[in-house]
């Protein structure tokens, strides 16, 4: 990479245990081997130039930038948005689309959003903005 090139590096929290039935697991923290994990990714990180980091202000998302901050070795700007989560871009009506995530999970929410499909308590894909 040459020096004055920028990158982004868009990733999910690091590992946690297994989230609860009828649950959204907002409350599952990192569980030690994502906090080692995303340590190392900080360290392995070190020979970049670290601007900032943009998190969820779901707590493990926090962690996740935490530790990787930690392994990185010098101080990094965390910066938390809801544009990354809780509830995220795609949320019209949190209640309504929570009610629906628990009904059919993860990737049938995704699935409708990307074919544009309605569904209750989300934002048409059109109407996403950052």
């Amino acid at each position: 990479m040459k020096e004055n090139e920028k990158i982004s590096l868009l990733l999910r929290h690091a590992d946690r245990d297994d989230i609860p039935q009828g649950s959204f697991g907002n409350e599952i923290l990192l569980n030690e081997k994502g906090k080692q994990n995303a340590q190392s990714l900080g360290k392995n990180l070190s020979e970049s130039k670290i601007n900032r980091i943009f998190t969820s202000p779901v707590e493990r998302c926090v962690q996740t930038a935490e530790y990787i901050t930690k392994g990185y070795g010098n101080s990094v700007e965390i910066i938390e948005t809801v544009a990354l989560g809780a509830p995220g871009l795609h949320i019209s009506d949190e209640k309504i689309a929570g009610e629906f995530f628990l009904e059919y999970g993860f990737y049938e929410m995704y699935k409708r959003i990307y074919a544009r499909q309605r569904n209750s308590g989300y934002s048409k894909r059109k109407r996403i903005k950052p």
